[in-house]
């Protein structure tokens, strides 16, 4: 064999210096990543030296290939450096290299939501890095792309422009073909918010004035203590009225296309009493209605079917027993509280609270509805666990020509019924007076058997 290589160099000089040095064609050298280019290898010998048997590619991403020519895929933005190395039939080999760039170009839009006036910043970089590269920024104006900034690359390749954006819409970064992805802006609207004085259990009234104008809905959220209690809705420009349930310190989350923005709203009553009218006694008959206080017909005005409500309300919570709706009442009614029965049955039963002076009507172990009750006094309504034993639609007494409205005995003389006089404190001769208005509705609804608690 050593014999025959030395006879080979004699007969073909250079063949032992190595094979005949290769050129590469490429179809592209740049291109957007992903990037496939054809490689076609040129290293044809002249006689008398020996043929080229062998074509090794490495494409500088860790792929190889073999072949005069190939085809490769840069997947990613880089820049590549392709070696191909030519072996000939004595075993001489020789290299050339050139260089391939998949280029990239990304778009960042910091921050991508801004109100209405104020700007952002697009931010990206082109690799393989060049400077003095014009990016060109574009909106998606319909079908079209318009044309509205231009910055540089840097010597890494990063540009950056300040933007003042008009509208929401998609943007991207552009270097003559080469485009970034689109990047989605969100210009959300300006807000100014008017916010009048609430009245509890009202509302309060608020306008929302947007920039540019919008026809989104606006939602606002009504917080106490950070926490939601209520929600509304309506339009941009037009007046509405935002839930208040309570007095005090509350807060409005006005949300509208993208902008957010948080108003304090201040929420007061005037005191209510017996011959007060107006729709702020209707909001207190609801509320009342809401903790489950038994209550009259709607009214705008405070009659004494509402006082006796009242009554019963500022009684359960512990209050003065005024009737008149106080700041302290009103505090008290700002918080979802329903007296707790004692008893947990699955039906119905009646439970008084003689401490309270209240009758409760529960349902699976949830008071339904409460109403106010005077007691016997000196406490001699007897305690205990009872049942309706009788009923009737009037009674008279044996202490005089009383009449006793809507009767429910339920302990030998003692009954249940509706009494012309129900003061706040323990009054009776032993039974249970109601309220002669209240007396036909818990008459109606109390059958004869049904069980009827009486504690201290």
């Amino acid at each position: 064999m050593r014999r025959l290589l030395v006879l080979a160099a004699l007969l073909f000089p250079g063949a032992a210096a190595g094979a005949t040095t290769p050129a590469i064609v490429v179809s592209a050298a740049k291109g957007p990543a992903p990037l496939t280019v054809r490689f076609t290898a040129q290293a044809t010998a002249a006689d008398p030296a020996p043929a080229v048997v062998s074509y090794a590619w490495s494409f500088g991403d860790g792929a190889r290939g073999s072949g005069v020519e190939i085809a490769h895929r840069f997947a990613k933005p880089g820049r590549y450096v392709v070696t191909l190395t030519v072996t000939d039939a004595l075993g001489g080999a020789a290299t050339a290299t050139t260089e391939v760039r998949a280029q990239g170009l990304s778009l960042t839009l910091a921050p991508a939501t801004v109100v209405f006036g104020k700007r952002t910043v697009a931010r990206g970089v082109l690799v393989p890095a060049e400077p003095g590269f014009r990016v060109v920024l574009e909106r998606r104006l319909g079908s079209v792309w318009q044309t509205l900034s231009t910055a540089r690359t840097d010597s890494a390749g990063r540009f950056n422009a300040r933007l003042l954006p008009g509208r929401s819409g998609l943007w991207r970064a552009r270097i003559a073909g080469l485009r970034s992805a689109p990047a989605r802006l969100t210009v959300a609207p300006q807000l100014h918010i008017d916010a009048g004085a609430g009245t509890a259990f009202l509302g309060a009234p608020l306008i929302v004035r947007a920039r540019p104008r919008t026809t989104a809905p606006v939602r606002v959220t009504v917080l106490r203590g950070g926490r939601e209690i209520a929600h509304a809705r309506g339009a941009a420009g037009r007046r509405l009225t935002v839930p208040t349930p309570g007095v005090g310190a509350f807060a409005a989350r006005v949300e509208l296309a993208g902008s957010v923005v948080t108003v304090p709203l201040r929420v007061s009553a005037r005191t209510l009493s017996y011959g007060s009218s107006g729709p702020d006694v209707l909001a207190l008959r609801s509320r009342l209605a809401q903790l489950h206080v038994h209550v009259p017909w709607p009214s705008t005005r405070f009659g004494p079917e509402l006082f006796d409500s009242v009554v019963a309300f500022q009684k359960a919570r512990g209050l003065s027993r005024t009737g008149v709706v106080d700041a302290a009442t009103w505090r008290a009614l700002s918080q979802d509280v329903v007296p707790t029965p004692r008893y947990h049955r699955r039906g119905t039963h009646l439970e008084v609270s003689k401490s309270r002076q209240i009758l409760m009507i529960v349902r699976g172990g949830e008071t339904l509805a409460y109403l106010p009750v005077s007691s016997g006094a000196g406490g001699i309504t007897p305690v205990g666990n009872f049942s309706v034993l009788w009923k009737a639609p009037s009674t008279s007494t044996w202490l005089g020509s009383a009449i006793l409205f809507r009767t429910m005995t339920i302990h030998g003389n003692v009954a249940i019924h509706g009494y012309a006089s129900v003061p706040t404190y323990p009054a009776s001769h032993g039974c249970i007076r109601i309220p002669v208005w209240a007396a036909d509705w818990l008459y109606e609804q109390t059958p004869v058997g049904e069980p009827a608690y009486v504690y201290e």
